[in-house]
């Protein structure tokens, strides 16, 4: 290149440099203006996340006060939907009363008044406890049964309001009431009288509601002028929002919720305090943006007038080596972008290449008529591969698969590995889903063929999910997604099979999720706690062991079955925590028990087979035990017949550690699985539980299950004692016993019960007595 091309370029880049420097001046005021405009709205939006915030704890708070409320609501239907309330209003028992509206059984419930008025208006009962000295008034004094009276005309309508619009104002403080008729408890008869029970708002439940929130909890004042003024607006308007937040000091915000009544008038008005973190947070960053920006400012001006120097200076160049370099880049670029999107192992297209291929693909069918079949293959227990014969063979079973589906579809389809042993398959111009059946069967048999590895010899098999174009999605991401949906379905059914998508797997996957997300939430929280089940000797009815049963109430949904969050929380890795958690509160609830000297019994806690794979159980059981200061021989595990057919080998060793620190084994829900049967002999346990869909089947003069005297038989033969799930009739009981078994377990017996109602069961065992009914009553109601 010439000396007239250097002067040429030098020359235009001189005449570039005045306009660049006044557009960086520009630039910098610029900057600096919308730096001090941006510091103030970040500022603004800290202060409205905390104010949000600060109304979302007084709507948790008030969500606690409501649940409290709810408990009330709850012993009230018991009562008065029970058979002998019902009896009591026909005959007048005069024991009926004293055993069961006491003072001290008033107050175990939480109850301030009870009052119990017939069908036509008169009183029958009315009591007043007094909380501090546990005195009760009986009939209860008119001044506080006065404003409960409009109650007692209103029990239909209770049942359709929200337990803290059951309230009123009294001059002793505001009082949650509950009121429900008297019938029996099948809905059979009503009789016409109401059974109401009413509760103070005072320190106990706001220490309860505090519990339950683990917010601090007042009672504010009611008068409006003594509030800050948003809240007071509050009160007097009841269509302003009920939950407010006011910052008292730089430091400080305080959350307000308003009770209101089923007038819609305000009863309480509950308080709440935090420190104004949020705000501290936003000062702070606000500080810092500005700062930052001031020194990246700095930087940039310093970045330009370096940059306008070396332009300046900048006179020679070789355009000719540019052009080279740029055209070697954009060759290196198309090289790195064909290799991104092709897999190395198989030679396959990779996911990249499919999310870019896909939405081509679907718009060229968009007006044809044809469908688009995605189908995405997983090899079932490719994982066993790997670890048995080794990653070198594993990827040569990948090799050969990906052949094998490659040669399976026609050629203007699809095949792309997208990461591990997962497949997708892409076929359009089918003509109907009956050419997509076939399809799905083709690749399956072509899968399942035999494989030779290393003179080896290799079955194994596919499962798939399909997702149809246009019927099952629109778009790419929407048909991977699902048939992905499709493919865990087919994993579910048991593998080597294939399930096309449907709208109802979508609705699942996503209940999941939302349970999946609450659950994470809830672990270490009030919401998970456990329950007590007797297990009691067949022979005599006496109370032997307890078996501890984890409980899900959520806030919202009420209590959630096991059924429904355990196999959740074992599939996304929650039951170690949980696990974790059960263990920890049966050994402080026994370690509580021995200190106040009650008789305590072993409790088995049930634990996951993925609890022993992931973790040194052993290790973890030796080290909880001793810091509670529990002996091991005080606690039980339990672990399912279908976790011990998985890999029985590796969880023997563990079992067998857990004996030698003295503790039971029980195997659960044995019968449900005769393939396990034949390692019953070598399995370290001591007692196995017979699976309540067998109990179900035992009536009077009914003995046609055979798995029952099989078991027992068998246990027996290797020493081992049998306890019998969900025995819920006398008949049960008795077949049981008759056909040798040892313990039982059941709603016959008792359900299972908070920890507070179990001790009365364990101190009943001082007396050696049978587990009564009344025994089970007094410790429920106790």
């Amino acid at each position: 290149m010439g000396a007239v091309d250097e002067r040429a370029v030098g020359a235009l880049l001189r005449r570039q440099m005045r306009p660049l420097l006044f557009f960086g001046l520009l630039s910098l005021a610029g900057l600096v203006a919308m730096s001090a405009i941006a510091a103030r709205a970040l500022l603004g939006s800290y202060d409205a996340l905390e104010a949000a915030a600060a109304r979302q704890r007084a709507e948790q708070v008030y969500r606690a006060f409501d649940a409290d409320l709810r408990q009330l609501a709850i012993s009230n239907r018991d009562y008065a939907e029970w058979d002998a309330a019902q009896e009591f209003i026909d005959k007048r028992d005069p024991l009926f009363i004293p055993g069961n509206f006491s003072g001290p059984q008033l107050l175990g419930m939480h109850v301030d008044v009870v009052w119990i008025v017939d069908a036509t208006g008169n009183e029958i009962h009315s009591g007043y406890v007094e909380r501090a000295s546990g005195t009760l008034t009986t009939p209860a004094p008119r001044e506080i049964l006065e404003p409960l009276r409009p109650f007692l005309a209103r029990v239909d309508e209770l049942r359709h309001r929200r337990p803290s619009e059951a309230t009123v104002a009294t001059a002793a403080g505001p009082m949650g009431v509950s009121a429900t008729e008297i019938a029996r408890s099948d809905g059979s008869r009503g009789t016409g009288a109401v059974l109401l029970f009413a509760r103070f708002i005072a320190a106990a439940e706001l220490q309860r509601v505090y519990d339950a929130s683990a917010l601090p909890v007042t009672l504010a004042s009611l008068d409006p002028a003594a509030l800050p003024p948003q809240v007071g607006r509050a009160i007097l308007d009841g269509t302003v929002e009920p939950f407010v937040a006011e910052p008292e000091t730089s430091h400080r915000i305080a959350s307000f919720a308003v009770v209101r009544n089923l007038a819609g008038e305000p009863v309480a008005v509950l308080r709440t305090e935090a420190a104004r973190d949020i705000h501290a947070i936003g000062v702070r960053t606000t500080f810092y943006l500005i700062g930052s920006v001031a020194v990246l400012l700095l930087a940039f001006g310093v970045i330009c007038i370096l940059l306008l120097a070396r332009l300046m200076a900048l006179q020679q160049r070789d355009f000719e080596s540019r052009r080279n370099a740029e055209e070697q880049q954009r060759e290196n670029r198309r090289n790195l972008a064909k290799q991104a999107r092709r897999d190395f192992l198989t030679a396959l297209p990779n996911r990249l290449y499919v999310q870019t291929r896909m939405p081509h693909l679907i718009a060229k069918m968009a007006d044809s008529g044809r469908m688009i079949a995605v189908i995405y293959l997983n090899i079932d227990r490719f994982k066993s591969v790997n670890e048995s014969l080794g990653h070198a063979s594993g990827d040569e079973l990948l090799r050969i698969v990906a052949k094998r589906l490659r040669a399976s579809v026609a050629r203007a389809d699809l095949v792309a590995r997208m990461g591990g042993d997962e497949f997708v398959i892409v076929a359009s111009l089918l003509p109907d889903v009956q050419a997509v059946e076939r399809l799905a069967r083709r690749l399956r048999a072509a899968v399942a063929a035999e494989v030779l590895i290393d003179k080896k010899s290799l079955n194994v098999t596919a499962s798939l999910g399909i997702a149809l174009y246009p019927s099952d999605g629109l778009d790419t991401e929407t048909l991977l997604k699902r048939a992905d949906i499709a493919l865990h379905q087919a994993k579910d059914a048991g593998r080597r099979c294939h399930r096309f998508f449907s709208a109802d797997m979508d609705a699942h996957v996503n209940q999941r999720a939302a349970l999946e997300h609450e659950l994470r939430g809830s672990i270490g929280s009030r919401q998970i706690y456990l329950d007590y089940q007797p297990i009691v000797d067949l022979r005599n009815g006496r109370l032997v062991s307890l078996e501890a049963l984890m409980r899900w109430r959520h806030p919202e949904r009420g209590l959630i079955p096991p059924g429904q969050f355990i196999p959740v929380a074992e599939k996304c890795g929650f039951i170690l925590e949980l696990g974790q958690h059960a263990l920890r509160e049966v050994l402080a609830q026994l370690r509580e028990w021995i200190d106040a000297k009650v008789p305590v019994v072993p409790v088995a806690v049930n634990v996951s087979a993925i609890q022993i794979e992931r973790v040194d159980f052993v290790k973890l059981v030796k080290r909880l035990t001793a810091a509670a200061g529990v002996d091991p021989q005080w606690v039980r595990f339990e672990i399912t017949e279908s976790a011990m057919m998985k890999e029985p080998e590796k969880l023997i060793g563990t079992l067998q550690g857990l004996r030698s620190l003295g503790s039971k084994i029980l195997l659960d829900d044995f019968g449900t699985g005769y393939s396990s049967l034949s390692y019953l002999n070598r399995l370290p346990i001591d007692l196995v539980k017979i699976d309540r869909a067998f109990v179900r089947e035992l009536s009077e003069g009914d003995r046609a299950s055979p798995v029952i005297p099989l078991v027992v038989d068998m246990a027996k033969q290797l020493g081992l004692k049998t306890v019998a799930e969900g025995v819920e009739t006398a008949a049960q009981a008795v077949g049981l016993f008759e056909l040798g078994c040892d313990f039982g377990q059941g709603y016959f017996y008792s359900k299972p019960v908070l920890a507070r109602h179990c001790r009365s069961l364990l101190e009943h065992l001082d007396h050696k007595g049978r587990l009564t009914d009344s025994a089970v009553l007094r410790a429920v109601s106790g």
